[in-house]
């Protein structure tokens, strides 16, 4: 099969899906809208919510997906930093801005029934902030589908798409009444049923609840695999998509670096793993969704402690960091993420080779995503984690968590880089001082007096050169 253009595959899934439903729909109409989903989603912030990732939703057996799929995440106002040119046009009859928030306009359009159906279907008001937890992006990329759609289908199918992209808000439980949000939307629909003389039965109510489920589901699917190295491998592009610094060609520096650790390592403690998947009436079937539900927290349990590992360790490099001059550039103590050539060093080159104690198991899923790595190769950092690994062997499971613990406290300000540092096991840090002298001479003095005042410096046998001719 020959492999087409992004936006060919694009054009393809639109003119399945429309004759899947026996709609006629124009050349230009089809390609007006693929361009539109493309340009929108191909900016350079967008590392995961990508053309790519709207393809992989698609079911050719079911075109309301695929129409869903292809529109839930057109906008994503936070990570794109506001609207396209196209997507400012559309939403903006709908909202207004105040102070860097944003509101549904209110009073709402007058006989703009589709509008009025989607805040119906979100549970929305007009009046109401919108924030990116709760649906802004869902609500807004609901508007854009209506623009586009309008007029190519009848108000039964952009029913259905608009319950496909409202099932897409993620992370939601029960409310006061022990309802999910899946039963709370099967009220909706039969209200505006009713009330828009919409003909769907009860049976297909549920039928298109069970289809948005299913979406929901694949929509984060990521949480469930069943490799903790490719959830994390998903979740780094989530880092970068999030964070400015840490995209393509950025500069970041130690404190911007663990500042994204720590915002996704808090995410992810809150999380409650039981709300990332849903079931509806059945579906989908128990055994799977059990299944699933149980990698959801192996995954979740997973990435805490290597996030907050990651975060130990930039605690120790921020730290270091401080009591030498300041913040600085990851890569000024930890070198470059590609290495030009194996002449080239990084940080780790200079630790000294250490065994793994008995306690820690070197089978462990969190072990070996240590030392093998994520699933995939990132531009920003190494796919393992050659220094993280380091810590965790030298100081254990309980040490490696009283050491977060303190690193959270210095990062709030209750307890300063050097309490910090003196903290942590002397020989595990006067290794890591050590080594950041040979990377960054420019820091070496201060390095080694503080080496001295630990009471270094330390003689380790894989090391054979010195920073600035100082013995070590």
């Amino acid at each position: 099969m020959v492999r087409t253009g992004t936006i060919q595959q694009l054009i393809d899934v639109l003119n399945d899906a429309f004759t899947s439903l026996n709609v006629n729909v124009a050349d230009d109409a089809l390609e007006d809208i693929a361009i539109t989903v493309h340009k929108a989603m191909s900016v350079e912030a967008r590392h995961f919510h990508t053309p790519d990732h709207v393809l992989g939703l698609v079911d050719c057996s079911n075109p309301t997906q695929s129409l869903a799929a292809l529109f839930h995440d057109i906008v994503y106002y936070q990570v794109d930093r506001g609207f396209s040119p196209e997507v400012q046009r559309i939403v903006s009859p709908y909202i207004r801005e105040e102070d860097s928030e944003l509101y549904i306009i209110d009073p709402p359009p007058v006989g703009d029934h589709c509008f009025q159906i989607a805040l119906r279907i979100f549970g929305f008001t007009p009046g109401q902030r919108l924030s990116p937890n709760t649906g802004l992006n869902e609500f807004l990329s609901t508007l854009v589908m209506y623009n586009k759609m309008n007029g190519l289908l009848p108000d039964a199918e952009l029913l259905k798409i608009i319950v496909y992209i409202e099932g897409t808000i993620p992370f939601r439980g029960q409310n006061a009444a022990g309802q999910g949000p899946f039963e709370i939307q099967r009220t909706r629909m039969v209200e505006v049923c009713r009330e828009y003389q919409i003909p769907l039965s009860s049976h297909e109510i549920n039928d298109i609840i069970r289809g948005a489920v299913l979406f929901a589901n694949k929509d984060v699917e990521n949480f469930s695999e069943e490799d903790p190295a490719s959830f994390l491998d998903n979740t780094w592009k989530l880092l970068q998509e999030t964070n400015i610094a840490l995209r393509p060609g950025g500069f970041y520096s130690i404190r911007e670096y663990r500042q994204a650790l720590q915002k996704m390592h808090a995410f992810l403690m809150v999380l409650n793993p039981g709300v990332v998947l849903h079931r509806y009436r059945g579906t989908p079937p128990k055994a799977e969704y059990e299944r699933r539900l149980q990698f959801t927290r192996q995954n979740v349990m997973t990435a805490r402690q290597y996030l907050g590992l990651k975060l130990l360790t930039q605690g120790v490099l921020e730290a270091l960091a401080e009591i030498t001059g300041g913040n600085a550039p990851v890569s000024l103590f930890m070198g470059d993420v590609q290495k030009e050539d194996e002449t080239e060093k990084r940080l780790e080159d200079y630790l000294p080779d250490i065994g793994t104690p008995a306690s820690i198991d070197p089978s462990s899923r969190l072990y070996c995503l240590l030392h093998s790595g994520r699933a995939g190769q990132s531009d920003f950092d190494l796919k393992n984690s050659p220094l993280t690994l380091f810590i965790y062997k030298s100081l254990g499971d309980e040490k490696s968590q009283a050491g977060l613990a303190n690193a959270q406290e210095m990062f709030a300000g209750r307890m300063s880089p050097l309490d910090f540092l003196q903290s942590i096991d002397t020989p595990v840090v006067g290794a890591i001082a050590q080594a950041a002298a040979f990377m960054a001479p420019t820091r070496s003095d201060r390095l080694m007096a503080f080496l001295h005042e630990i009471g270094g410096p330390f003689s380790f046998e894989n090391n054979h050169t010195h920073p600035k001719g100082n013995h070590v």
